[in-house]
Formats: C-alpha cells, sequence, structure tokens
C-alpha cells in the first residue's frame, strides 16, 4: 500500500527540510517546487507562469493590470494552476510512496498521512537568517507573516477549511526546540504504524 505523506507548514519552520528529511528515511520520493514542472509539462502554462502564480489568489480576473476586459466565463490562472497541480498530487500518489509539501495536498490527498509544521516566531527568524534571507530580523519577520497570510488565503480559498488547525492533520510538529533529525525519525516512526 502506497505510503503517502502532505505536510503543510509555517514559513520559516523548516517544514520543507523536515520533508525531505522524512522522504530520506522512509526512501521515498520527495515533491514540493518538482510539481511546478510536473504541472507543466501537460499545460498550455510554463513552468515560469505556474511558479510566478501558485499559492496567489486572482481575486478579480475581469480588471487585472496590463490586461483586457476578461470573458466571464474564462477561469483565472491561479485557479488553473490549482486544478492543474491537484491532478498532479493525485497522480504522484497514484503511483507510489512520497512526500508532498504545501498545494493543499492534506485536502487533495484524503487518504494520506498530513502532518503540519510550526515553530515560534523567534525560531523562524532565526532559521531564515541562517538560510541566507537578507535584511535585518524586524524584515525578516515581516516576510515571514506575509508569508503565512499568503498561505492561509489561498489554503482556505481553494479547501473551505482553516490552514493550519489542527484538526486538518494528523500530526502537528513543533520544530522550535527540537532538531529537524529527531522530528524526522519520530515522523518516520508514526508512518510506518499509521493506517487509515
Amino acid at each position: 500500500m502506497n505510503k503517502v505523506i502532505t505536510i503543510s507548514r509555517e514559513f520559516g519552520s523548516g517544514g520543507r527540510e523536515l520533508g525531505m528529511l522524512i522522504a530520506q528515511r522512509l526512501q521515498i520520493p520527495f515533491y514540493d517546487k518538482e510539481l511546478i514542472s510536473l504541472a507543466a509539462q501537460d499545460n498550455t502554462l510554463s513552468a515560469e507562469v505556474i511558479e510566478q502564480y501558485e499559492e496567489h489568489l486572482q481575486l478579480n480576473t475581469l480588471w487585472s493590470a496590463g490586461q483586457n476586459l476578461l470573458p466571464f466565463y474564462q477561469q483565472p490562472i491561479t485557479d488553473q494552476i490549482y486544478f492543474r497541480q491537484c491532478e498532479t498530487i493525485r497522480n504522484l500518489a497514484a503511483k507510489g510512496s512520497c512526500v508532498i509539501v504545501g498545494r493543499c495536498a492534506d485536502k487533495v490527498l484524503e487518504e494520506a498521512l498530513h502532518i503540519f509544521v510550526y515553530a515560534d516566531q523567534r525560531a523562524r527568524v532565526e532559521r531564515k537568517i541562517q538560510q541566507g534571507v537578507n535584511g535585518p530580523a524586524q524584515e525578516v519577520e515581516h516576510q515571514i507573516k506575509e508569508t503565512d497570510q499568503k498561505r492561509s488565503r489561498y489554503y482556505e480559498h481553494y479547501t473551505d477549511s482553516k490552514w493550519g488547525s489542527m484538526r486538518n492533520y494528523h500530526l502537528c510538529i513543533d520544530t522550535t526546540y527540537n532538531s529537524l533529525e529527531s522530528c524526522a525519525d519520530a515522523v518516520a516512526v508514526f508512518a510506518e504504524h499509521f493506517r487509515r
């Protein structure tokens, strides 16, 4: 039986890195940004367009800057990207075990193991600075808040669920005081025994 793990994460919590470690421990494929090129392969949208618009909402498609009035029946580009990525996520899960980060995968794949990764603000700022994000801590903190708000709006728009709510996930992991390696070990054990 396929073992599929979805990871939702606060920006700067180490969710992407944790996903990579979990995939290594379980010796299964890992997908995050790779979903962009995979979604673009069978689509008229380029990987660059998908990367530019993914996890963004295009709420007013009729009067976008530099565009003419769009027909009422035309699907917004953000919706096109979302549905294309959903299809790609389902195809990957059907092919075999894997770890998928972000992109509302927890709602796309109801039968998967769902994890939410979070940390306190100080730890997230420190992690982003260690990863080479430039600027003072105050600017990094602003970027973190902005990214989380964007992810929350996107998730709640497409899923009608609250982003970060513990009821959406099987495991919520705080990376503030625990190493990503120890968190990955714990998830790998949990995943081995997880049955849905």
